[in-house]
């Protein structure tokens, strides 16, 4: 039976023999700290990092909702300490990079990262194969992590997780920080004392014990070549331990809201769902069409939109009228644009479109003449979404008001 990683491989090489969605242990350790991958949920919320797993940004994560959703996101998870025991040795996979050290050292043991299509991380040493994935669900404010145990002995995974609670845009120190934790079996509820969302936690089979203490002194390294502050301590309140038997997996599950459903459910809809876009032959093309849909939002409010990028920028009428007609050819999604466009004319106003949405109640900003003549290139019948349905064989282009 051919291995899972080698028909991934095949799968999805291009024709020049390359696979650019799949690196080795050497491609990573050269660059892994530079190369970054990104989960998005649709609502504005999301999870990103490096190919090596550890956080050179204060905006690295793995649970980012937003609240409300789609400009006011939070850091929740900044990631996990995770340990893997074999024989009575223990062993780190995660990389946590502190001011004075690095630890563990995780990136060590890694041996593969890839998109397939959600992030997924090899870890291989002489006494067992570990890989973790990451996915986030489109719609819903939730983040699947799994571990899988691909080696022949029985494991034990230890898992802690690491929780910011603060703005996207700030950094956590230990401070005062309360909150109240509730385990209950495999789930915990987490809930800040300061107003901060709660943060709900499962984890099918597994032992969770509390635990809480502060992890001080992280260091982002891209932040501090920026001029930012570059430092943060981060609060652990648990530890969830898995018994792992070969070919055993073990999912935890970040929410907003408590969930019942079952991870393997949720995630393989969500494989199923990016599995619908239509494949070139070309893998690059093909991945990079399908994180296109990242940019898009529909937060259930009617309002949908185009975020400018992640992970900091909000929505911006103009990036978004230029943005709409390539990301639906990439996409072939265009009705699911043409209400991005109807969402923006619902707020013209005296000929402008808001080039900044509002936010937690404020007025959009009318700042860009040029905004509304990019919509009419978007929506006109040559050279927007009409020039694009034609080429695509649709039957009728999308309406905006």
């Amino acid at each position: 039976m051919d291995d899972p990683g080698t028909a991934l491989e095949r799968d999805v090489r291009s024709p020049l023999g390359q696979n650019p969605l799949v690196w080795s242990g050497a491609d990573l350790a050269a660059r892994g700290l530079s190369l970054e991958w990104l989960e998005t949920d649709g609502l504005g919320g999301f999870a990103c990092g490096t190919a090596v797993g550890a956080r050179t940004r204060k905006y690295h994560g793995w649970f980012a909702p937003a609240i409300p959703p789609p400009r006011r996101r939070w850091m929740i998870v900044a990631g996990c300490e995770e340990f893997v025991r074999e024989g009575g040795t223990s062993t780190g996979i995660s990389t946590q990079i502190y001011r004075d050290v690095t630890y563990p050292e995780g990136r060590s043991s890694l041996t593969r990262f890839a998109l397939e299509p959600f992030p997924v991380w090899r870890h291989e040493t002489d006494r067992f194969r570990v890989e973790r994935s990451l996915c986030v669900p489109r719609g819903r404010s939730v983040s699947l992590v799994r571990w899988t145990n691909h080696g022949d002995r029985r494991i034990e995974l230890r898992v802690r997780p690491l929780l910011a609670f603060r703005d996207l845009h700030g950094l956590q120190r230990e401070n005062g920080f309360t909150a109240k934790v509730e385990i209950a079996g495999d789930s915990a509820l987490v809930r800040p004392t300061e107003g901060l969302p709660p943060l709900h936690m499962r984890a099918p089979g597994a032992a969770g014990r509390s635990e809480p203490d502060w992890f001080r002194n992280f260091r982002y390294s891209v932040e501090a070549e920026r001029g930012y502050d570059a430092e943060e301590d981060l609060w652990s309140p648990l530890a969830w331990t898995w018994q792992l038997a070969p070919g055993a997996s073990a999912d935890l599950v970040f929410s907003t809201e408590k969930t019942d459903d079952d991870p393997e459910v949720l995630r393989e809809s969500e494989r199923a769902r990016r599995d619908v876009f239509p494949r070139t032959g070309d893998s690059s093309f093909d991945e990079l069409a399908r994180h296109a849909e990242s940019f898009h939002v529909e937060p259930g409010d009617g309002n949908a939109t185009i975020l400018a990028g992640f992970p900091w920028f909000a929505d911006w009428g103009r990036d978004a009228m230029i943005a709409a007609p390539g990301l639906a050819h990439a996409t072939g999604r265009y009705r699911s644009f043409a209400r991005v466009l109807n969402s923006f004319a619902r707020y013209r106003r005296g000929g402008l479109l808001p080039n900044n949405f509002p936010g937690d109640g404020e007025e959009p900003d009318y700042n860009a003449i040029d905004a509304p003549l990019w919509f009419v290139l978007a929506v006109r019948p040559s050279g927007g979404f009409g020039e694009i349905r034609r080429s695509r064989h649709r039957s009728s282009a999308p309406s905006a008001t």
